[in-house]
C-alpha cells in the first residue's frame, strides 16, 4: 500500500487506498429544464457523510460519466458539488458541442478539507463529441471553491448537481456511473 505524506502536519501520513461511501446502480437524467437537478441515481452506500469524518486532510473523491445530447442552440450548463446543501465547488459555465447525440462526458473531483474546515477542489470535466466539426469535438473546464466551511461534526448529505441554461427538449444528461469516495 502506498502511503502519501499529508501537508497540514509534519510527519503524518495518510493511507491512499480510497473507501467507497456510494456507488449509483441506476442512471440519472435531467432533461428540458433550466432548474439545478440532482445527477446521482439510486445505488448502494449512502450518501450521507458521517460525522467527525471529513476533518483536516481527508478528501472525498467523486467520479461520474454519462452522455448527453444538445439542442442546435445548447446554452450554458454547469456542475455543483454540494455538502448539507451548500455549494462547495463548481464547475465553470460551459457550452457544450450544439447538436449532437450521445455526447461522452467526464467528471474527476477531489475535494480536500483543510484547517477551519474549508474545502478546496481540484478537478474538471470534460466533453468528448464524436465526428462534426473538430475543433469542438472536446471541452474541458475546471471547478473551483464556492461555499463556506463546512461543518463536519454533523452528518453532510452529497450531491452532484447539473444546470442548464436553457431548457430545450433536446437538452438531455444522464449520469450513468457515479462513485464517491473517502480518501
Amino acid at each position: 500500500m502506498t502511503r502519501l505524506i499529508s501537508p497540514f502536519a509534519p510527519g503524518t501520513s495518510l493511507e491512499s487506498s480510497p473507501e467507497t461511501l456510494y456507488n449509483s446502480a441506476a442512471s440519472a437524467t435531467v432533461v428540458d429544464t433550466a432548474i439545478q437537478q440532482s445527477i446521482i441515481g439510486a445505488g448502494p452506500g449512502s450518501l450521507r457523510i458521517p460525522r467527525n469524518i471529513l476533518t483536516t486532510g481527508r478528501m472525498l473523491r467523486c467520479t461520474a460519466y454519462g452522455r448527453m445530447d444538445t439542442d442546435a442552440v445548447p446554452g450554458l450548463i454547469s456542475f455543483l458539488a454540494q455538502l448539507n446543501g451548500d455549494t462547495v465547488a463548481e464547475s465553470e459555465s460551459f457550452t457544450p458541442p450544439a447538436g449532437y447525440a450521445n455526447i461522452n462526458w467526464f467528471i474527476n473531483l477531489l475535494l480536500t478539507i483543510y484547517p477551519n474546515n474549508e474545502i478546496r477542489a481540484l478537478g474538471g470535466y470534460q466533453f468528448h463529441a464524436i465526428g462534426g466539426d473538430p475543433t469542438s469535438a472536446m471541452r474541458a473546464a475546471d471547478f473551483f471553491e464556492s461555499g463556506s466551511p463546512i461543518d463536519p461534526t454533523i452528518q453532510n448529505p452529497f450531491d452532484l448537481q447539473v444546470q442548464w441554461e436553457l431548457a430545450k427538449v433536446a437538452n438531455t444528461i444522464t449520469c450513468e456511473i457515479f462513485i464517491l469516495e473517502l480518501i
